[in-house]
């Protein structure tokens, strides 16, 4: 009975903990065999003054990479510690006085591009960050290349524009200045500057080129420079004198044609050119009259006569007579009577028509010519000296000519 609750208290003991701890001994025992608690966990001993005693087994190894435990049936066992914490880029190992270590190694993430930073951490693994290229130099272009790394190429400030100054500042970077001078065209009227953007840039400037002169045209020409053509002063009429003034410049007056003579009307022409017309029959001087000679006399002109004279050696206007027969609408032209000639036709093929300038037309009978009456009921028309006959059938007859036109058989004339 003793014994078995030896046994029990042993086994409660190591089965609740693998430390050693003392087991109250049980008393009447005389050998260790007799205290055997069937407990590879205890340690069985026998007191022979107090009895059995049961100490549970320590089954720490001292090794701090192994799990120590205790089995009853087979006693303390060590497992080995696994320390792979997942991580590709760590290297895990176990020290036996520490227990399981981590070590960090980032050649393991190495990913053959130079232009990341490859870095390993604990708990993402690998990182790969672009490297930053810059060098803080505005003068330089940074990139990189996958085989190489970073590069800085030296920035090319040159803008293409011939009067500008090139240069890179660190800071800022390319500027790029207008140099003073660089655009000079050698020209003393053009305003020359240099645009940065455009290059450079000429501006005619006409007042440079003033000559104080009002009769010339002042223009800045970009190859020879002022040029001064003179200014016309041609208003288009040729009956004034124009002329210019170099202090204020074109100046017209009116033509002079005054010849100082009463009896003239003076005039300028188309052409510029002073016309003295006669002003015949005008008062002048003292209650005198123009003559034809253009002075002024005391011959009192008439022209109620009926000829084309005044009297005074001057032409009268209105109607006359030339005299001539032929002629009609008799008018005074410049001193002499003319009339349009006479129209003496009489629309009669079988006359001759003349004018003779004492008696006027004559139509004299042509019996040779040749005629034709317009009356289909005739044939054989021929002109004669008296009345033609018409031809009706194998009958003739001599019919009143007057009595024919009545009746439509004769157009007309004889």
């Amino acid at each position: 009975m003793c014994f078995s609750l030896v046994v029990l208290a042993a086994l409660t003991a190591c089965s609740s903990s693998d430390t050693a701890t003392s087991v109250p001994a049980t008393p009447l025992c005389k050998v260790a065999t007799e205290c055997d608690d069937g407990n590879a966990c205890t340690t069985d001993l026998c007191d022979k003054s107090s009895g059995c005693a049961h100490t549970a087994k320590d089954c720490d190894d001292g090794d701090a990479c192994t799990k120590d435990s205790c089995a009853p049936d087979t006693g303390c066992k060590h497992k080995a510690l696994v320390c792979d914490d997942g991580v590709e880029c760590t290297t895990d190992k176990c020290d036996p006085n520490s227990g399981c270590k981590v070590a960090i190694d980032n050649t393991a993430c190495d990913d053959g591009d130079t232009c990341t930073t490859d870095k390993c951490d604990k708990a993402a693994g690998c990182t790969h960050t672009d490297k930053d290229c810059n060098d803080n130099d505005a003068c330089t272009s940074d990139a990189c290349a996958a085989a190489t790394g970073c590069t800085h190429a030296a920035k090319d400030c040159d803008d293409g524009i011939a009067c500008t100054l090139d240069k890179c500042d660190l800071v800022a970077g390319c500027k790029n200045t207008a140099s003073p001078g660089s655009c000079d065209d050698g020209l003393s009227c053009t305003v020359d500057k240099c645009d940065p953007t455009s290059g450079c840039k000429s501006t005619p400037d006409a007042a440079a080129c003033d000559d104080g002169n009002k009769c010339t045209a002042d223009v800045c020409d970009k190859v020879a420079s002022c040029v001064h053509d003179p200014v016309s002063c041609s208003d288009g009429d040729p009956c004034t004198d124009d002329k210019c003034i170099k202090a204020s410049g074109c100046v017209s007056a009116k033509a002079d044609c005054d010849d100082s003579v009463e009896c003239t009307a003076d005039i300028c022409d188309k052409s510029g050119i002073c016309q003295h017309n006669l002003t015949f029959g005008a008062k002048c001087g003292t209650g005198g009259t123009c003559d034809a000679a253009g002075k002024c006399g005391q011959c009192a002109p008439k022209c109620d006569t009926g000829s084309c004279n005044d009297g005074c050696g001057g032409f009268c206007p209105g109607s006359c007579n030339d005299g001539n027969a032929c002629t009609d609408s008799d008018a005074c032209n410049s001193g002499k009577c003319q009339g349009a000639q006479l129209n003496c036709d009489d629309a009669n093929a079988c006359t001759t028509d003349s004018c003779d300038q004492a008696s006027g037309c004559k139509h004299a009978n042509n019996a040779s010519a040749g005629c034709n009456d317009g009356n289909p009921c005739t044939g054989n028309e021929n002109c004669s000296s008296g009345p033609r006959t018409p031809y009706f059938g194998k009958f003739t007859a001599i019919v009143d000519v007057l009595a024919m036109r009545k009746i439509g058989l004769v157009p007309g004339g004889y």
